[in-house]
């Protein structure tokens, strides 16, 4: 008699097998946990990513033009143009929209932080490229 309440617990874990959440997966699988609701790790990530897709594009695009911010503050710099127009900002591809927190220098100015390079704001002044070298 204990025999068959054992095949009955046997029977009802061999059914609660489920399929991979991912969409493009069509496998069968029986679940280590209740919450668990992908087959294997690489379809937990995919799920992600695909989840995630456009917050993921947002930060990459946002990251990409960052760099290029830096760059551009750089290239400036480097020109001998420490205290650039917007206009000279914009044309070497400064996004004003893309920036990291804002910091405040020593002395009170505004500043956006770009890698090595800090961008300074004050109000009705020409802006202004530091180089901080670490």
């Amino acid at each position: 008699m204990d025999a068959s309440p054992n095949n009955n617990s046997k029977e009802i874990q061999k059914s609660t097998k489920i399929k991979c959440a991912l969409s493009t997966c069509a496998t069968d699988f029986e679940p280590t946990n209740s919450k668990k609701r992908y087959c294997c790790d690489a379809c937990r990530f995919r799920g992600y990513k695909e989840r995630h897709a456009p917050k993921l594009k947002f930060l990459k695009s946002w990251q990409d033009q960052f760099k290029l911010n830096a760059a551009g503050l750089k290239k400036l710099f480097d020109l001998g143009e420490e205290h650039p127009t917007q206009k000279e900002l914009i044309i070497a591809g400064f996004d004003f929209s893309v920036r990291d927190q804002q910091r405040k220098t020593s002395d009170g100015r505004k500043a956006f932080i770009y890698f090595d390079y800090a961008l300074i704001i004050e109000e009705n002044k020409p802006y202004q490229i530091y180089h901080h070298k670490p």
